[in-house]
């Protein structure tokens, strides 16, 4: 993938995280909060990751790294509008 698509992806995933994900929810003072997990993100699109393992990253990063209580529910959905985001990866 070129570095340029690659840092487009990077872009919109992190606008993702920061508008729509945000279990911190620090809002619209998220700017970096979140930008470090946005490459592993997108690794795991490219490889075709299903939505059971996707939504397991995301409760590893609330849970594990973040130390907070994270709703299943809430992470399933976000992920979802990833995968709609995201037709083209993985694919």
């Amino acid at each position: 993938m070129k570095a340029k698509r690659t840092h487009e992806y990077h872009a919109v995933i992190r606008e993702a995280l920061c508008q729509e994900w945000d279990p911190l929810g620090v809002g619209d003072d998220c700017a970096g909060e979140y930008d470090g997990y946005a490459p592993g993100i997108l690794k795991l699109l490219i490889a075709g990751k299903s939505k059971v393992q996707l939504a397991d990253h995301f409760w590893r990063l609330e849970t594990h790294e973040m130390g907070i209580t994270a709703d299943r529910r809430r992470i399933e959905r976000f992920v979802d509008h990833l995968l709609e985001m995201f037709p083209e990866l993985g694919s």
